[in-house]
C-alpha cells in the first residue's frame, strides 16, 4: 500500500467515525489536523489534503468529504523566527502547492503555534511572527502573493499532545484552506 493510498484510507475512516459520532467531519477534521514528520509531501498531494477535488464520492450525513488541514514541525533559530535551513523543504513545497494552477484564487491560512515554554504574551507573540516568516518565506522564494496566504498564531493555546504542553510537537505551523 502506498503512502498517498494509506493516508486517503484514513482521511475516510476519520470522516466516517465522525459521521457514526454524530461530528461533522469538518469538525473532527479542525481538531485534528495531520502532523507531517519525515520527507516533504509532494505539493500535488499537500493540495489535494486541503481543497479535495469535488468528485462523485462517499457523502456521509450529506456532507463532503472535508479538507484535512496539515502541520509540520518547522524549526526556527532559538527565540526568533528566523526558518532554519532543515525546515526549508517542507515549505518549498508548500510554496509549490501554492503556484499549482488548482489552487489558482484560493487562499491558505498560515496558523503558527508554540509549546508552553515561556509567557501566554511571549508565546503568541512569537507564534505570531514565525507564521509572518513562513508566509515571507513563500512570497520571496516562490513568488506567492499577499492575497494568498492569511497568517494567524494560536501561541500555546492548541497543543497537538496536550498530555505534554512543553513537547516539541506543539512547536509547529499548519496550513488550513481559507476559501
Amino acid at each position: 500500500m502506498t503512502r498517498k493510498t494509506r493516508r486517503t484510507w484514513i482521511a475516510l475512516a476519520a470522516t466516517a467515525i465522525a459521521a457514526l459520532g454524530g461530528l461533522a467531519p469538518s469538525t473532527a477534521r479542525a481538531e485534528n489536523p495531520t502532523l507531517i514528520t519525515g520527507a516533504p509531501v509532494p505539493a500535488n498531494e499537500l493540495a489535494q489534503m486541503l481543497y479535495p477535488l469535488r468528485t462523485r464520492g462517499i457523502v456521509m450525513n450529506n456532507q463532503p468529504v472535508a479538507p484535512t488541514p496539515f502541520g509540520f514541525l518547522i524549526q526556527f533559530e532559538y527565540n526568533s523566527a528566523e526558518v532554519k535551513p532543515e525546515s526549508r523543504p517542507y515549505l518549498d513545497e508548500v510554496g509549490k502547492m501554492m503556484r499549482l494552477p488548482q489552487l489558482s484564487g484560493k487562499q491558505v491560512m498560515i496558523v503558527g503555534h508554540a509549546d508552553a515554554t515561556g509567557g501566554d504574551a511571549y508565546n503568541q507573540r512569537l507564534s505570531e511572527e514565525r507564521a509572518k516568516a513562513v508566509g515571507q518565506y513563500l512570497a520571496a522564494r516562490h513568488g506567492v502573493s499577499s492575497e494568498q496566504v492569511v497568517t494567524a498564531g494560536r501561541g500555546e493555546a492548541e497543543p497537538i499532545n496536550p498530555a505534554n504542553p512543553y513537547d516539541a510537537k506543539n512547536r509547529r505551523v499548519q496550513f488550513h484552506p481559507v476559501n
